[in-house]
């Protein structure tokens, strides 16, 4: 039986324990905790992740390689062992899911919870930074969702510093580009 992640473990340990199950771009079993009863009934709280770089241009287009998705799913206990995640009192870290459910990612301008932290740049010049869309902070929400997600992606805000030399070089390309338009800057 495979062991479940921590739950801030990174993407690196994620794929080192559960790379073959999250190669099918299926939701995937990591994690599992306790829940409160579901209308009476046991339950327990899945922790869930997939893959979507397999089936996501963006990560081609970017080179940005694995995407890995995480949901926090509470699960009743007999769906779960009819899903064969808990097989004989037992959770089977890296059962997959049904191919019909996805993990659907929304990026919005609010907090779910108040201890919700705003998401941050992983990498690159503003690494450790928040991810800001029109100036506020964005948090991260997903979700178990039946079919394709319907996923919402914030890009963070585009800032743009430059050297007064580079600028004015910018400047200077852009004085040639608008002459060339109007036939003023044209060499013989």
């Amino acid at each position: 039986m495979k062991q479940q992640v921590a739950f801030n473990s990174t993407m690196e340990s994620v794929l080192e324990l559960f790379g073959a199950s999250l190669a099918t771009g299926k939701v995937v079993v990591i994690g599992a905790g306790p829940c409160k009863p579901i209308n009476g009934a046991p339950a327990l709280t899945l922790r869930l992740a997939q893959n979507t770089s397999l089936n996501d241009a963006s990560a081609e287009f970017t080179g940005l390689g694995q995407r890995i998705r995480t949901a926090i799913q509470p699960i009743l206990v007999s769906k779960a062992e009819s899903f064969g995640i808990l097989v004989d009192g037992e959770i089977q870290f890296g059962a997959i899911l049904p191919a019909k459910y996805n993990i659907q990612e929304r990026h919005e301008d609010f907090q779910d919870y108040p201890a919700q932290t705003p998401r941050i740049y992983g990498q690159g010049d503003r690494k450790g930074m928040q991810i800001l869309h029109e100036g506020k902070p964005t948090y991260k929400h997903s979700s178990l969702v039946i079919g394709d997600p319907d996923d919402l992606i914030l890009a963070g805000d585009q800032t743009t510093v430059m050297s007064a030399g580079a600028e004015a070089s910018v400047q200077n390309i852009m004085n040639e580009l608008a002459g060339a338009k109007t036939g003023q800057n044209i060499k013989k």
